[in-house]
């Protein structure tokens, strides 16, 4: 099996530093296969000032960090109502407590990687597989979707 293209990402620059020796701090971990971004693992560790978003703007989930001091107001606003073309659903699990190992695929259904995903980490899913392990006695983890959703037999393809 060919190795994945893993880019890691620290506030905002590239970094080609194996997994294992890098600080787990503001940083995203893209797995991407033949150019195309499968998942993206958020470790966000100390949250930068601010607002700050790890997706990238033309991605269908936007996943971003707030970081302000007491009284800081942020102004009301509404979102708009906008046409936006949907075909597939992205979906993020956030680790609240304990830790899962999330088994990455391509289109293609072969196996990618693995991932751990640890209490304060998430995980957006954007293309291709995946499946879970939960690794921890009384794991709890906080799942998002778009939608709406259509039916498992509509939204899904088990393998």
């Amino acid at each position: 099996m060919q190795e994945p293209a893993l880019r890691y990402v620290s506030l905002g620059r590239d970094t080609t530093q194996p997994l294992e020796t890098r600080e787990p701090r503001n940083e995203r971990t893209d797995i991407v296969k033949d150019g195309r971004l499968l998942a993206r693992h958020i470790r966000p560790g100390e949250f930068r000032n601010g607002l700050a978003f790890y997706s990238e703007n033309e991605e269908f989930l936007q996943v971003g960090t707030w970081r302000y001091n007491s009284g800081h107001a942020l102004r009301a606003h509404c979102h708009n109502t906008v046409p936006r073309e949907i075909n597939r659903t992205n979906e993020v699990v956030i680790v609240l407590q304990g830790s899962m190992a999330a088994r990455i695929f391509d289109e293609q259904q072969q196996l990618v990687t693995t991932v751990t995903v640890g209490k304060g980490e998430l995980l957006v899913l954007m293309n291709g597989g995946h499946d879970y392990t939960i690794l921890e006695d009384d794991t709890r983890i906080l799942e998002i979707k778009n939608g709406p959703f259509l039916g498992k037999d509509i939204d899904k393809t088990l393998f």
